[in-house]
């Protein structure tokens, strides 16, 4: 809902209601920092956004649109961000075999494992309950760098 996105200067602040590991509802806060490319900061593009959106606070954030542009009831599903998703991948040519919503989720903690991001940091912005789940991805992120063979045998 557009009443659990707080914007300012530094990014946003996202209010997350219930997740599939928050099942009782207890709610968590997520930041999404400002870019510093204009082209890539989600903050401007936020911004962007809601005002072409209007409505109110209690509207979803992202809607359903039709063909002519109308905008319709209800927030958009799980199928159609992968739907969109998929359709503007193709469009920029990107390869569309396993990319899914869960997939960014993922690229996203494989990303920061590679920037060297602390795992627990990383954890909280992501919201893996257990750990293990979460090393998994970082354990993918750097199979090659952490090799034994990776500069210690000079190959």
């Amino acid at each position: 809902m557009r009443g659990d996105l707080q914007l300012s200067p530094a990014g946003i602040r996202v209010a997350i209601r219930r997740s599939k590991s928050d099942q009782a509802g207890a709610g968590a806060v997520v930041g999404v920092p400002a870019g510093v490319h204009q082209a890539t900061d989600p903050l401007r593009a936020m911004r962007q956004w809601l005002g072409v959106r209007g409505g109110a606070s209690s509207d979803p954030v992202f809607c359903r649109v039709s063909r002519t542009g109308a905008v319709l009831e209800g927030g958009l599903t799980g199928q159609s961000v992968n739907t969109i998703l998929q359709a503007r991948a193709a469009a920029a040519g990107v390869e569309l075999a396993g990319l899914s919503a869960h997939s960014t989720r993922a690229s996203h903690v494989t990303a920061a494992a590679k920037a060297g991001v602390p795992l627990e940091d990383i954890q909280r912005q992501t919201r893996h309950a257990n750990v293990q789940t979460l090393l998994g991805y970082v354990r993918s992120a750097r199979v090659v760098e952490d090799a034994a063979s990776a500069g210690s045998l000079g190959l």
